[in-house]
């Protein structure tokens, strides 16, 4: 039998057009949000300017779609509607693409705006995504009508915005590998202009009907309530996007708030769910949609145990792959939600739900969630309650639809299983609700809580890091240099002008700078804010000479009128591997600009963390603003100044007495020894020399790509024995009293001046074993120079607790080699440091090397012969050797200066066991398991000495007879420290104990199996 069937558009080639224009519309617009939310983020670096971009453009695409379904409702002509906003969208597009190519643009216009008023380009992003959602609006109604071909519009629709949308986000990146881009990017506007000509089909059709053949039985489908079955497709439009929301921030948890991850999460994403779409073709059967929503918090949870597992394993392209799965599910339920929609409601009626799932209601979920800086608590809180209305509405609807008994069963059993499952899950991975910061940015920053920046010395050595990658190196070598980088500028600047000095610091989150207080009166402006750091904060120790302003750079250049006569920048870790602006051509001019015509610029760069690419970009772009360069080389710091001033770099006399004035009046740190030290640092006053010294290990220009500097040892090793430099620049002032002055200084200082240089760079390299001899050369050159003397003193007594602090961390760490080195490095500094003879003999005793522990072990005796930590150790050793006698003399000598432990009892327990004590062996065998009663060896030695006498006993009237463990007892004990001891980090109080075997009785070695540490060459 022949039915009607009602249809709204007859033409098949209209719906191409308008699924062409939705996809080129939203692949432009994807690309307009990403591209803006780099440049922001190349702009100011530490804003979030991904949420920011995308808050000011959903909101203005969220008005564009209410403001065009009035529009269109209103008025007829909705073609002219139509082709005015896709006009203005082009027209607004094309100007963002070309804005730098206007012949009387000197800079990006937009951010000439930003700093004009810092709202009006979020103005403008707003009034832009207008447009397209004006244009959305329309093309929405269209995809929801029938097609005399019966072919769902919707699908498409979707599938192609979703897509377009991806690409578009993808399409950023273009930059990276073709130049001028944008030039390219303007092919978009211009392919979609005669489409938005070409598109007239009516908002509001009126129905034709036509005859259709009869209903295939398998396309008939269960009646459904649609009150319910309205709040369960609103459902699985809000909770998909309020789960891609929770991933987000578990991503940039993981991965960081970085913009590249951020780009590549959304594009996983919405490839993930039309993939999900398309398969949910696939799939025929009425009401998944409720049953997929029930699965939604399961799966969710499956990624977030996923990426907690994996993501600290994984690169961030890799981890992001991890929500695929989950998001093509979301995208299967919401191809049933659509197909229930296209199939029980009418043209309006699927336009108004969609309309209202799709472009209002996740709008404000997103705004304000995105602007809630979410908690550990407020995080888990929000996921279970989600997750349990999930669960339990879907439950209750299907057991109370008609159905079968076992299918309802198994709808009410589920959630009683699955709401304790999530708690009990919880528990038992002890998750914290913490008050504390979900995505957390900053890691090891407690380290930093614990280290005093005053004093002569930092023990700790920490990397901190944000977002993952390295923000600032806790470290001895580095933080010494940093002081020493900021002396030299007092140089180039008169003391009257140190109050128009501008210290841009991105280290003082984490170090504060003393040097900076010495130029007072001088202005220092953090970048970094309180969100940056997670809202840590450093405490304050020893003298404060300064304070900094938290402010962004750009804000505070734009915003201070005054002009200045050097600009330091001393850009951290994180600035100096992504933050590219800080190193352009467009940054160094803005520095120009907003200082005084004689003015010097200072730039700071960590050797062992810069990326390759910003060392080149700095090189390049400082040539082609500043004229004039000086370099001034401290191991691993960089500094590099800049200046058109005629004679910027010259010293002569008025300049070399302020250096002079300035180290007397500032003794505390002691990071040089004389003036002459500190010019000896000089390294040139040509850019190229740079690239010469440092050879990128692999370029790339990719930002996140991993690549480093090398420095060229043959260009070093030149540095480091020339020391006259400098003369240079002393002789560009014409004073040839200072010249002589200062040729003789560093003359009568030559070879001290090498010497120092060649510490500081076996320091940076942490090679301890040249930086010692390079120390004791010095130490025998102040024989007879009292200044020196005592500065060299000063250095070996701070160094011989720092050898040791980093012994002990080598240790740890199992370098037993680097260990080793250090602990002789403190003895050849002080051969009668008591600890550093006891750890190198507990070092070779797990090397294996017996002889050169006994000669260390009775070094440390001969230091403190009363110590029960060696005593202890040296009866280990004669154990080892067989001397048990001996040993137990040893032993007990420990025991009586209380160094009581379960090792040593036990010890005492089999010492006197193998002289056939055996009264004595179960005496302190008794005692060493009330020393530790979870030590099943001990345990079983006593079992086994206490059947050992029953059976004695028991054996008086028979025949002696000799048995396994008797005739073991015979034989000597084997050498506890076998082939594994080299892997097997040693105690204080303990080594490598023998364990016996219950069944057996014989002995082992107890241990466990680490990695070897490779010597060195092998």
């Amino acid at each position: 039998m022949g039915l009607l069937k009602e249809f709204h558009y007859s033409s098949s080639s209209q719906r191409n057009i308008a699924n062409y224009t939705t996809f080129i519309s939203f692949v432009l617009t994807g690309f307009l949000f990403a591209d803006l939310s780099r440049l922001f983020q190349y702009y100011i670096f530490y804003s979030s300017s991904a949420r920011i971009v995308l808050a000011s453009g959903m909101t203005g695409f969220f008005l564009g779609n209410i403001f065009g379904k009035r529009l269109f409702n209103k008025h007829e002509n909705y073609r002219s509607i139509f082709t005015v906003s896709g006009l203005l969208f082009l027209l607004f597009s094309i100007i963002y693409l070309t804005r730098n190519y206007f012949p009387f643009v000197e800079k990006d216009p937009l951010l000439s705006t930003f700093f004009i008023l810092p709202v009006l380009p979020l103005f403008l992003i707003s009034i832009a995504a207008l447009f397209p959602g004006i244009m959305c609006n329309y093309l929405l109604k269209l995809s929801c009508g029938n097609y005399i071909d019966d072919t769902h519009g919707l699908y498409r629709f979707l599938g192609f915005s979703t897509i377009g949308f991806a690409l578009g986000g993808g399409l950023s990146y273009i930059n990276l590998f073709i130049q001028h881009h944008y030039l390219v990017m303007l092919a978009l506007p211009v392919m979609i202009i005669p489409a938005i000509f070409i598109i007239n089909l009516p908002y509001s059709p009126s129905p034709f009907y036509a005859k259709d053949y009869a209903e295939k039985p398998n396309e008939s489908r269960m009646a459904v309530d649609h009150r319910d079955n309205l709040i369960f497709t609103y459902l699985n439009f809000s909770f998909s996007v309020f789960y891609v929301f929770l991933a987000y921030i578990s991503m940039i948890k993981y991965y960081g708030n970085l913009i590249h991850v951020k780009i590549f999460f959304m594009f996983v994403t919405a490839v993930s769910l039309a993939l999900g779409t398309w398969l949910g073709k696939f799939i025929k059967k009425s009401d998944w949609h409720v049953y997929f929503q029930a699965a939604f918090p399961v799966l969710f949870l499956v990624f977030h145990f996923a990426a907690a597992r994996f993501c600290g394993m994984l690169e961030f392209y890799s981890g992001g792959l991890l929500f695929a799965p989950p998001v093509i599910f979301f995208g299967i339920a919401l191809n049933h939600t659509i197909q229930n929609i296209m199939d029980n409601y009418s043209h309006g009626e699927r336009f108004n739900i969609i309309e209202f799932s799709l472009f209002k209601l996740p709008v404000p979920i997103v705004l304000a969630l995105g602007f809630i800086p979410f908690t550990g608590l407020w995080y888990y809180v929000l996921l279970y309650f989600a997750a349990a209305v999930s669960i339990i509405l879907p439950s209750i609807h299907l057991v109370n639809r008609n159905t079968k008994e076992y299918l309802k069963a198994v709808y009410f059993i589920y959630p009683l299983i699955m709401v304790p499952a999530l708690i009990f899950v919880h528990i038992y991975y002890k998750i914290p609700l913490s008050g504390s910061i979900y995505a957390a940015r900053i890691e090891n920053f407690d380290e930093l809580r614990n280290v005093n920046y005053n004093l002569p010395y930092i023990k700790s050595r920490e990397m901190i890091r944000m977002d993952g990658y390295p923000v600032f190196n806790l470290s001895d070598s580095p933080v010494r240099n940093l002081k020493r980088a900021l002396i030299p500028l007092c140089l180039y600047i008169p003391e009257k002008e140190w109050s128009r000095m501008l210290f841009i610091d991105g280290n003082q989150r984490f170090f504060r700078n003393p040097v900076i207080g010495y130029y007072k009166n001088s202005v220092c402006i953090d970048p970094l804010s309180d969100d940056d750091v997670d809202y840590n904060t450093l405490p304050m120790s020893g003298k404060q000479k300064y304070v900094s302003d938290p402010e962004d750079l750009l804000y505070y250049l734009y915003g201070n009128g005054k002009k200045f006569s050097m600009v330091v920048d001393i850009p951290n870790l994180t600035d100096q591997n992504f933050n590219s602006f800080r190193f352009s051509k467009e940054y160094y001019s803005l520095i120009k600009k907003h200082s005084s015509p004689q003015a010097v610029f200072a730039q700071v760069f960590s050797l062992q963390s810069v990326r390759p690419g910003a060392i080149i970009a700095a090189v390049a772009n400082l040539k082609s603003v500043y004229r004039n360069h000086c370099i001034y080389l401290f191991s691993n710091i960089m500094l590099i100044m800049a200046s058109d001033g005629e004679k910027p770099f010259s010293i002569g006399k008025t300049e070399y007495e302020r250096l002079v004035s300035l180290m007397k009046d500032h003794p505390d740190q002691g990071v040089f020894y004389n003036e002459a030290h500190v010019v000896s640092h000089f390294y040139s006053t040509k850019l190229d020399d740079v690239l010469k010294l440092l050879r990128p290990e692999g370029f790339n220009r990719w930002p996140y790509a991993k690549s480093r500097l090398r420095i060229d040892r043959e260009t070093a090793a030149r540095f480091l024995d020339d020391n006259r430099r400098v003369l240079d620049l002393a002789a560009k002032s014409n004073d040839f009293q200072n010249l002589q002055v200062m040729t003789n200084s560093i003359a009568s200082n030559d070879r001290i001046l090498s010497l120092f240089k060649k510490t500081e760079f076996a320091e940076s390299n942490e090679n301890y074993e040249d930086e010692t001899k390079f120390l004791f050369e010095l130490k025998n050159q102040a024989e007879y120079v009292v200044y020196l003397r005592e500065y060299i003193s000063g250095i070996l007594s701070y160094k011989e607790e720092y050898y040791f602090s980093a012994g002990l961390r080598f240790e740890k760490e199992k370098r037993w080699l680097d260990a080793r080195t250090l602990y002789g490095a403190i003895l050849a500094i002080n051969k009668n440091n008591f600890e550093a003879n006891y750890r190198l003999g507990i070092l070779y005793l797990t090397l294996q090397d017996i002889d050169n522990a006994f000669k260390y072990l009775h070094q440390a005796m001969a230091l403190k012969s009363d110590n029960p930590r060696v005593l202890f150790q040296m009866g280990v050793l004669l154990y080892s050797n067989g001397k048990i006698k001996e040993a137990v003399e040893y032993f007990q000598k420990s025991l009586q200066n209380k160094g009581e432990s379960a090792s040593l009892y036990r010890y005492l327990g089999i010492c006197y066991e193998k002289l056939d004590n055996i009264q004595e062996a179960e005496n302190y065998y008794s005692k060493a398991v009330l020393a530790d009663p979870n030590d099943i060896d001990i345990k079983t030695r006593l079992d086994l000495i206490k059947k050992g006498r029953e059976k004695e006993k028991k054996d008086q009237e028979m025949p002696e007879q000799k048995n396994d463990f008797e005739v073991e007892q015979d034989t000597e004990m084997p050498l506890p420290i076998n082939k594994s001891a080299y892997e097997i980090r040693l105690k204080d109080n303990d080594t490598t104990l023998p364990v016996l075997n219950g069944e057996t009785g014989s002995e082992a070695t107890q241990g466990t199996q680490d990695k070897k540490q490779k010597e060195p060459g092998k």
